[in-house]
């Protein structure tokens, strides 16, 4: 029994790299101060960052340590600046995992299911890391041996982890036909492993873990975001040693879009993994949901759904039916515009054209107020009104 605990901590050792990697993927991006594509020579400044500014990713690691093998997926890894003082920045990150693997002798892990969270600080000086610290990784595993499946409950307790010297997969300013050198570095854990009654004390060193890399960006490309249906343009960058890695990095959301690599020697870790973005915040800044009533418009004057031009009066006037239009300027989400009457709710459409006649019986005495309004899948909100008098007997 002693042998297989010893062989379930070697496993949630591996964890513990590929939480390292999985976070060390993402945590040189951030905020664009300045940038430019209309020229491929344009220097791309050091990001800054801002709290509450996140990014959600999807994660498949493979590895093989000591001739263990495993795989990890993470569907959401959601990432979010929650502090930041003059020289860090305090990131936040979590997730479900789930996995499987094969153990020597013991045979197959699988169901292996489990949540992951921590802290990261990075340096704002060039978003180099610091450190991972406060961290968590638990969950539930089953083992298939010759004999009966055994199930085993696992907790990672990371107390700290740090790279020595520190980790930079960046390189600021970053343009078009830059190259840069990362050095190798030593690995540094302290926590606590606990597998069902079996613990044990993780304080370590591992030298030269990660390994040296030279990155060259290359060109700029594009990446697909799928749940918006977007193109985002991205800096293509490459690892030269060895072509075993690559990072797509995009200033249209200030992030890491993508990053991925194959049969990357780390120690005794053999590493592949892809990782990707599928949702920031910064959608929402960036591209914007707007809405405008363009029909009927300010001081016009409107008889049977047809403009007068040579009439402009102060309020505009609508004689007989119209058809009122709006128009709707969004890039990344399906719409919903609604046509409002004195706040009275009249339809609701959900594709373009976005027009509805207004026919109701109306005398020329009272101003009345006509709004549209757009709601899209993110939950922004738009809307346009105008004030109008309407004479409509209903003769036709």
């Amino acid at each position: 029994m002693q042998k297989k605990i010893s062989r379930i901590v070697q496993s949630c050792f591996i964890i513990i790299v590929l939480m390292l990697t999985i976070i060390s993927s993402v945590i040189s991006q951030g905020r664009i101060v300045n940038t430019n594509f209309s020229n491929q020579t344009e220097e791309i400044l050091a990001p800054t960052w801002k709290k509450n500014d996140t990014w959600t990713y999807f994660a498949d690691i493979d590895t093989i340590f000591n001739e263990t093998e495993f795989s990890i997926i993470c569907n959401d890894l959601l990432v979010e600046i929650v502090d930041l003082d003059e020289q860090t920045y305090k990131i936040h990150f979590s997730g479900d995992i789930t996995g499987n693997g094969q153990l020597p002798e013991y045979g197959e892990i699988n169901q292996l299911i489990g949540t992951i969270e921590g802290y990261i600080d990075l340096y704002k000086c060039n978003l180099s890391f610091k450190e991972i610290y406060s961290s968590i990784i638990e969950g539930r595993a089953q083992i298939k041996t010759d004999s009966l499946p055994v199930i085993v409950d696992f907790e990672v307790t990371l107390d700290s982890i740090k790279t020595s010297p520190t980790i930079n997969r960046l390189s600021f300013p970053l343009f078009v036909g830059k190259n840069w050198t990362t050095q190798p570095s030593d690995l540094e854990i302290h926590g606590e492993i606990k597998v069902e009654t079996e613990h044990q004390e993780m304080n370590d060193t591992k030298h030269s873990v990660i390994p040296a890399n030279f990155f060259n960006c290359t060109n700029i490309t594009s990446f697909y975001l799928s749940k918006y249906g977007l193109y985002v343009d991205a800096y293509n960058i490459s690892e030269e040693l060895n072509n075993q890695r690559n990072i797509m990095y995009s200033p249209d959301i200030s992030s890491i879009v993508s990053t991925s690599c194959r049969n990357l020697e780390m120690g005794n870790l053999t590493l592949s993994s892809e990782l990707y973005l599928k949702n920031t915040s910064y959608i929402n800044e960036t591209y914007e949901l707007s809405i405008d009533l363009a029909k009927p418009k300010e001081k016009s004057l409107y008889i049977f759904n047809n403009s007068i031009d040579i009439f402009k009066p102060i309020t505009t006037i609508i004689i007989g039916e119209i058809e009122l239009e709006a128009v709707v300027e969004d890039e990344i989400s399906n719409v919903n515009v609604s046509f409002y009457m004195d706040d009275e709710h009249k339809i609701t459409l959900n594709t373009p054209p976005y027009k509805y006649i207004l026919d109701e019986i109306m005398f020329l005495k009272d101003t009345h107020k006509i709004s549209v309004v757009a709601k899209d899948e993110l939950g922004r909100q738009d809307e346009d009104y105008i004030y109008v008098k309407i004479l409509n007997l209903g003769i036709y």
